[in-house]
């Protein structure tokens, strides 16, 4: 019996957890960075965060494509555990991925284990360190950026940009720490690479961030003057 409880307690702990674990993201060195992303910063919301695997992380041929997802408003449980099932996604029915799609509501999906607080390295067996980890939770909150914002995704469509190519060109703008890893994750996914994409995108990139920075940071002024 005492087994029991014990594990019935911990399936509890799991489901607690998930709000804690966001809120630990947001305030584990995370503050430094989001201040560097504006477009991220704008839309990025910790209670979107959700692990669906729990400690599980993404299979390691996966990592290089799925780290992270936004998962749009109006998605269903149903059609994501058959996502998952078919990808042969580890989907932990303790964490709160259900909850959150029966609600209706959007959702950053995290395939990698929850950043480690006092360590400041995640705790997985492929090395992804903390650093790489936050980037990954703010190139997930673009795109949801881009579904929000019309601006954002008029954009996108008249410039006839691909906005995954195109928000790991603003990963690079934002964090060129991991400009390296992600070049190679270009050549490795798009069969005209990193020198095929650089000239449109870096072009568009600049171009995005010139039109609405500004934006952005008129807004942050506005709304610092009431707080």
């Amino acid at each position: 019996m005492a087994d029991i409880n014990y594990q019935t307690d911990q399936i509890f702990d799991e489901k607690s957890a998930q709000q804690k674990i966001a809120d630990d993201e947001y305030y584990a060195a995370f503050q430094s960075l989001i201040e560097r992303d504006p477009i991220a910063k704008e839309y990025f919301d910790p209670d979107d965060i959700v692990y669906p695997f729990g400690r599980e992380t993404t299979p390691d041929t996966k990592r290089a494509t799925y780290s992270g997802s936004y998962v749009y408003p109006g998605s269903t449980y149903d059609e994501y555990s058959s996502y998952a099932k078919d990808r042969k996604f580890p989907l932990d029915p303790n964490t709160r991925t259900k909850e959150k799609l029966d609600k209706g509501e959007g959702a950053t999906f995290i395939y990698q284990q929850p950043l480690s607080t006092s360590t400041q390295k995640a705790p997985v067996k492929y090395g992804v360190d903390a650093f790489t980890k936050m980037s990954v939770i703010l190139h997930e909150a673009r795109h949801k950026a881009f579904y929000l914002n019309e601006e954002y995704k008029n954009f996108i469509e008249n410039n006839k940009l691909n906005e995954e190519v195109f928000n790991i060109f603003l990963d690079m703008e934002f964090f060129p720490e991991i400009k390296d890893y992600e070049i190679k994750n270009l050549n490795r996914t798009y069969q005209i690479g990193y020198k095929g994409l650089k000239d449109k995108y870096e072009k568009s990139t600049k171009e995005f961030l010139k039109r609405f920075k500004k934006k952005s940071s008129i807004k942050d002024q506005i709304t610092n003057l009431f707080n």
